[in-house]
């Protein structure tokens, strides 16, 4: 059990031992030291926090030991992540990360505008990240923050075909404030539309002027193979149709209403 002197120590993290900068986070003050020169790099919030105009910038002129810098109302952790990432500390950053988690750092990441510094980071986090069905729209407002057309797809796309309930019993406190609550709107539209065009296939998997979606192939595959009237042609129809089921980030961001599958290139 870590008595009071661990707890204080563990509160003292270095990212890198000769950082210029060190961060007081939380209501708990834990010290992140850092390079101003990263942060100021890679985010526009603290190029321009640290510019000699402000306080924050005018206290480092001249300074031979490190600056602090209070950050009360932000999460330690989260931000620990962060500089991890930004500083190139690959042994401080984990290989997958919790819906809660990854929205967390997306939510911080978008307040001090950097974004692009983490694209790689939180392209691997999407791709390893298991969420149950409640936990789906927090993995999508993630991808929404970070700009991740394919997380943003497959998270929705997951969504509509996985979830059975109503989409308004969904989580939202966390996220309202970060994506438009009509997501509920278009999920529900695109999921009554691809249980109508399966139907289709369903009872006619020939016809040719059906377009469908069949979301679980893998698991009926054995279906194809033993019955009749799932023929090679409504099989490859399905397929086919397949990568289409989600939303569309760029047409979501535009305030577009339209539901149905987007073939733009965008």
């Amino acid at each position: 059990m870590e008595g009071p002197e661990d707890e204080a120590l563990s509160k003292n993290i270095k990212i890198v031992p000769d950082g210029d900068l060190i961060l007081v986070v939380g209501p708990e003050k834990a010290r992140l030291r850092v390079h101003s020169l990263f942060l100021k790099t890679v985010s526009k919030h603290f190029s321009a926090m640290f510019k000699p105009v402000w306080k924050e910038g005018h206290n480092m002129i001249g300074q031979d030991s490190p600056v602090e810098l209070p950050l009360p109302e932000d999460d330690a952790a989260t931000l620990e992540l962060i500089c991890a990432v930004i500083h190139h500390q690959v042994k401080l950053v984990p290989q997958t990360l919790s819906p809660d988690k990854l929205l967390k750092v997306a939510i911080m990441v978008d307040k001090y505008d950097c974004v692009d510094s983490l694209n790689s980071a939180s392209a691997s986090w999407f791709r390893s990240c298991k969420a149950e069905a409640e936990d789906l729209m927090r993995v999508a407002a993630a991808a929404y923050l970070f700009n991740n057309a394919q997380a943003f797809k497959e998270s929705t796309k997951a969504l509509i075909l996985n979830y059975g309930g109503s989409y308004l019993a969904l989580p939202y406190e966390d996220i309202k404030s970060i994506i438009p609550w009509r997501i509920f709107l278009l999920l529900e539209e695109q999921r009554s539309f691809v249980r109508l065009k399966i139907a289709g296939v369903i009872l006619n998997p020939n016809d040719p002027s059906i377009s469908c979606i069949y979301s679980y192939e893998k698991n009926v595959e054995y279906r194809w193979d033993n019955a009749s009237r799932y023929t090679t042609n409504g099989r490859s129809r399905l397929v086919e149709m397949d990568d289409s089921i989600g939303l569309c980030l760029h047409c979501f961001r535009s305030g577009s209403t339209e539901s149905s599958y987007c073939r733009k290139k965008h």
